[in-house]
C-alpha cells in the first residue's frame, strides 16, 4: 500500500550560470498538482511521485522546455541540463528510473540527470562520481536499476564547501552568487539550515 505524502512535490530551481562560474537564481517554484487526475469536486489532485509514473512527466512539460526571456535580446536562454534527487518516499527511485528510461527513448536524457546525495563520502573523494549500478540479482534491493541509467554520486560536504565560499564573495568575480531581490525570507532559512562541524561534515541545525 502506498502511503501519501500531503506535501509531495517538485521543488524546482532554475540557476544561469555566466563567465567564471558566476550565477544568479533565475526562477523557483513548486509542482504540486496533476493536471492529468482530478478529485471528485473537480479540483486537481496532488502529484504522488512515489505512486504515479505519469506525475514525472510533468517534469518534461514545465521544466525541461522553459525559455527566459534575455533583456536587450530577442535570443531566449532555454534549460540546458535538468538535475534531480533520486531518493525519496518509497516508489520514487523506481519512478525516477523509469522517467530517465522514458527520456532516453525520446532523446531527451542528454538534459537530464539523476543524483544522490553521499554525505559518508571521504572529503577527499572524487566531487561528482558516475555509477552504472546492477541491482537486479540483489533479493534486498528497494528499487530495480538495471545498469543501463546513470547516476551521479555526489559527495555532499565538498559541494557544501564550494556553495558556502561561493557565498563569501560580496562583489561580483569567480563564484560570485546574484540573490534577486524577489526571493522569500524563507530561501534564505533553507540556505543556512546546516553547519559545518570540526570534521568537515555538514548537519541540519534543528
Amino acid at each position: 500500500m502506498y502511503k501519501a505524502v500531503k506535501k509531495s512535490r517538485f521543488s524546482t530551481l532554475i540557476i544561469g550560470w555566466g563567465e567564471e562560474l558566476q550565477h544568479t537564481v533565475i526562477d523557483r517554484f513548486e509542482i504540486t498538482h496533476s493536471n492529468r487526475r482530478h478529485e471528485t469536486d473537480g479540483s486537481l489532485t496532488r502529484i504522488k511521485p512515489g505512486a504515479f509514473k505519469e506525475d514525472w512527466d510533468l517534469i518534461t512539460e514545465h521544466i525541461l522546455g522553459l525559455q527566459y526571456n534575455i533583456e536587450g535580446m530577442k535570443a531566449k536562454m532555454p534549460i540546458y541540463l535538468t538535475a534531480c534527487d533520486s531518493g525519496g518516499e518509497d516508489g520514487v527511485t523506481d519512478n525516477a528510473y523509469s522517467y530517465y528510461s522514458r527520456l532516453k527513448k525520446e532523446g531527451l536524457h542528454r538534459r537530464f540527470i539523476l543524483v544522490k546525495g553521499k554525505g559518508g563520502i571521504a572529503i577527499n573523494a572524487d566531487l561528482i562520481k558516475e555509477t552504472f549500478l546492477d541491482n537486479t540479482k540483489r533479493k534486498n534491493r528497494k528499487a530495480k536499476v538495471f545498469g543501463d541509467i546513470p547516476l551521479q554520486l555526489l559527495n555532499s560536504n565538498k559541494l557544501k564547501d564550494i556553495v558556502f565560499n561561493s557565498l563569501q564573495r560580496d562583489k561580483p568575480g569567480p563564484n560570485f552568487c546574484l540573490f534577486p531581490d524577489w526571493l522569500p525570507v524563507s530561501f534564505f532559512d533553507e540556505l543556512t539550515y546546516e553547519v559545518r562541524g570540526i570534521d568537515g561534515k555538514w548537519t541540519q541545525t534543528g
